[in-house]
């Protein structure tokens, strides 16, 4: 997470989240660093205020919610990257991280697991999206996937509460507006000029944020190559698996549902 005397940026994993932090650091006149990372290792952040745009701080719970902000930053304008559910699974399976020895704690606990993915973690695409929804997702065949459920729990004032209501009630308007922060969302497809229009809206001078318009790709680790197009891993049926479990969250951005 990121706070400024501004605005706060909360970190959903894969959404480009590391290229709007080292816009961020560079906007604000630093630079990570092996020494920068072991200071907030050290102590849970990092906090410099040599900058003329004000205060920064980096905190080193990367990917917190909202719910994890400190209560003095919390009526800020909350800045989030966000991207579609079918990228989303694409991302996660060519990243690979879901492959790690941490992480099979998350995916013993579905039911036959051994049985349903005896192969693991050598999944293909489909496998793997089944596995991940089962792990991550609702439980009911007709409840939510894991990218909604992510979503509330990032970007919800009460996640519990939002989780508990039905379809119904979080698609109504007034109801989605109470229950979330003042949070602008940048697609990650556009997260250049996204973040660039919102510094704008900020109060941030064009010559000041300029750079962010020429920046090139910040990857953590592997990228994907740019034969990796997210519609060459679904047949049409997986893809209206997504559709259905993701509905919720397609309906709150209906442009990710291309």
């Amino acid at each position: 997470m990121i706070f400024t005397d501004r605005f706060v940026y909360v970190h959903e994993p894969k959404t480009g989240g590391s290229f709007v932090t080292e816009a961020l650091m560079r906007l604000y006149g630093m630079r990570w660093s092996r020494w920068l990372r072991l200071e907030a290792m050290v102590r849970g952040q990092v906090t410099r205020d040599g900058s003329p745009h004000g205060r920064f701080t980096y905190h080193n719970l990367k990917h917190g919610t909202y719910g994890q902000v400190p209560p003095p930053h919390r009526e800020k304008t909350v800045l989030a990257t966000v991207r579609g559910p079918y990228e989303m699974y694409v991302s996660q399976y060519e990243f690979g991280w879901w492959r790690r020895r941490d992480m099979r704690r998350h995916f013993a606990a579905v039911p036959d697991f051994r049985r349903r993915f005896p192969r693991f973690p050598e999944l293909a695409f489909p496998e793997f999206v089944e596995l991940w929804d089962a792990a991550m997702g609702d439980p009911h065949p007709e409840g939510r996937g894991a990218w909604t459920r992510q979503f509330i729990r990032f970007y919800f004032r009460d996640p519990a509460r939002a989780l508990a209501m039905p379809d119904a009630a979080l698609r109504d308007a007034e109801t989605r507006r109470a229950a979330l922060p003042a949070v602008h969302f940048v697609r990650t497809e556009g997260v250049r000029e996204g973040v660039y229009a919102f510094l704008l809206d900020q109060g941030f001078r064009p010559e000041d944020a300029g750079f962010i318009l020429e920046m090139g790709k910040v990857l953590p680790g592997k990228g994907r190559r740019d034969d990796q197009r997210w519609e060459r891993y679904y047949t049409p049926a997986l893809r209206d698996r997504v559709r259905r479990r993701e509905r919720l969250l397609l309906e709150f951005f209906p442009d990710f549902d291309v």
